[in-house]
């Protein structure tokens, strides 16, 4: 071949080259684009106000625009401060309150005399009953005794309320809660809807409602977590939970972890994704920690006493998002979970007992199998393929991944923590972040309540409802009788009975 015939050649195919350079920069440029508009959608403003500039309009024969004089400020309307009145045509209801017998004798007679009544205290609680508002007006006696004036006024103790002196009945603050924390309706909708039927709210009122009343709800999910962490074994996952802070009000990305059992869950917040919060909440458990691979979870797995147990979902979930690359290796792996997974679904309804002695002579073959056929296949795989990352993420968590053998009580997978973490994971979709880590931790308290509701199949509004008013006064050393599965079982009880 002559130079001149293999100069023309390269020159060809630097020719080619080129061209494809300049489509690959071209491509570039345009995902380059696209990412960028995502990302304005996802976390940016969106000002779409245009002001040309004089150039501009003189390009289209445009006069400029004169400046117009600046209009006379309008004087501002004083805020006015106080309660926003009820609506008169809510439906309303008279809850009275009466001193009992021994209430109303005088304490500074020598013969016990009855103290006269002379009046009554009111007040009114904007209450919400299924469907609609109502006013409860409350009506409290009052008794003074016309010979000893100086032994004082005594009144008739009134309701319970979660929020002691405030608008708010405990059934507004269920409905306040639920629609938030279990429907995802961010308070400031919520009060816009009051509004359209005719209940004007402040947004500051309403919030504080939500924040004074997580305060004695906080002790009973504390009281549940010490309860967590007392048993034998616990699940635990983590997402992001944006949460403003500082004055510029930046958004900051915490962490939401749950901790969970069949009975109870516990939503707690951490401000860093490290592993040091999971080893705080697990100081002093001896059990089985069931979570994925994780890092932020090495370090709880090192507390004394914790054993760590894998999830199945996570290692199928590997091959999944292979399916592109090697389908047909990829179609073995997930067939083999796919069996190990039918046969746990075929151990439900065994006792615990039984349930180990099934998996020790029925799915322990299997996984041996399995985990023969990875080894194999891990020496020939290119190390960065995803297939390859699928593989030696079952062969690094194997010790972990067959931990549920042995133990009747550990599920396979840790597909109930996700579960339980969708709640604020579709809800922060709407509410998009915490206004503050105090508004983090309230949301993690509702979250727990609410989560557990779900497990127990628990009316959420009808359980709050119920025990708000009871939570500052009720024992400590007794507060686990209000969790909802205690409260779930007293009831079925109460029902039966």
């Amino acid at each position: 071949m002559s130079d001149a015939v293999e100069l023309e050649q390269l020159r060809g195919l630097l020719a080619l080259r080129e061209e494809q350079i300049a489509l690959l920069k071209a491509s570039n440029e345009r995902l380059a684009r696209e990412n960028a508009q995502l990302k304005q959608q996802a976390t940016g403003t969106k000002p779409e106000r245009w002001q040309p500039s004089p150039e501009q309009l003189a390009l289209w024969g445009l006069p400029e625009e004169a400046e117009q004089p600046k209009p006379p400020k309008k004087p501002r309307k004083r805020r006015t401060t106080g309660r926003r009145p009820l609506p008169k045509e809510l439906p309303r209801e008279r809850v009275s309150c009466a001193l009992e017998p021994d209430q109303r004798l005088c304490p500074a007679c020598e013969d016990p005399t009855p103290m006269m009544p002379f009046g009554a205290e009111r007040a009114e609680r904007l209450a919400w009953v299924r469907g609609h508002f109502k006013i409860l007006e409350i009506v409290r006696e009052k008794c003074s005794c016309p010979k000893h004036p100086e032994a004082g006024v005594v009144t008739a103790p009134g309701p319970d309320f979660v929020i002691d002196k405030g608008l708010f009945d405990n059934s507004l603050v269920a409905k306040l809660v639920v629609d938030k924390f279990a429907d995802h309706i961010p308070l400031d909708r919520q009060v816009r809807r009051f509004r359209r039927e005719g209940v004007d709210l402040a947004l500051s009122t309403v919030c504080d409602a939500v924040r004074q009343a997580a305060v004695p709800a906080s002790f009973l999910v504390r009281a549940m977590q010490k309860e967590l962490v007392a048993g034998r074994w616990l699940q635990s996952d983590a997402t992001g939970f944006k949460v403003l802070e500082g004055s510029r009000n930046r958004p900051h990305r915490g962490h939401l972890y749950t901790w969970s059992n069949t009975e109870r869950v516990v939503y707690t917040y951490a401000r860093e994704g490290s592993g040091e919060h999971p080893a705080q909440i697990l100081a002093g458990f001896e059990g089985t920690l069931v979570a994925d691979g994780g890092s932020s979870f090495n370090a709880a797995a090192k507390v004394d006493g914790v054993k760590r147990a894998g999830c199945w979902a996570h290692a199928r979930r590997k091959f999944w998002d292979a399916r592109d690359t090697d389908p047909i290796r990829v179609h073995a792996a997930l067939e083999a979970i796919r069996e190990i997974f039918q046969l746990e679904r075929a151990f439900q309804t065994l006792a615990p007992v039984d349930r180990a002695r099934q998996r020790r002579e029925l799915t322990w073959p299997l996984l041996q199998n399995f985990q023969t056929w990875c080894r194999v296949l891990s020496h020939g795989l290119p190390p960065k393929s995803p297939f390859a990352k699928a593989v030696g993420y079952v062969l690094r968590q194997w010790d972990t991944l067959i931990v549920f053998i042995d133990d009747g009580d550990l599920p396979a997978h840790n597909n109930m923590a996700e579960l339980l973490l969708r709640q604020p994971v579709v809800g922060r979709k709407n509410w998009m972040f915490a206004g503050s880590e105090g508004g983090a931790e309230t949301a993690a308290t509702w979250f727990s309540l609410i989560g557990s509701c779900m497990l127990n199949a628990v009316d959420p509004w009808l359980y709050l409802n119920d025990i708000l008013p009871r939570l500052a006064s009720y024992p400590a050393n007794r507060v686990l009788d209000l969790e909802p599965a205690a409260w779930r079982n007293r009831r079925l009880s109460e029902a039966a009975g």
